[in-house]
């Protein structure tokens, strides 16, 4: 556990959900874990990647090793949010 999750209240739950049915067993099961982190009195993100058109297929130009690489904004966000958190179930 970081410095940071030392007080429980402060720990942060990661939950990444990647099926397309919106009413699954995996997004009941998704959302009723965030609901218990966040009823004991922890941070929970679901971060549905169906929703937000995640795109699994790495394109050529999305290599680090090509010349001028930049890494896209939405997945420095994405890198951002799972440095933050805690525990990834």
């Amino acid at each position: 556990m970081t410095q940071r999750a030392a007080d429980p209240a402060s720990i942060q739950h990661l939950v990444i959900l990647a099926h397309p049915a919106p009413r699954s067993f995996n997004r009941l099961l998704a959302e009723t874990y965030c609901e218990t982190v966040t009823a004991c009195g922890q941070k929970a993100v679901l971060r549905d990647l169906y929703a937000t058109h995640f795109d699994p297929l790495l394109k050529a130009v999305e290599r680090p090793d090509i010349a001028g690489f930049k890494l896209p904004p939405d997945v420095a966000a994405q890198r951002a949010l799972v440095r933050s958190s805690d525990v990834i179930p």
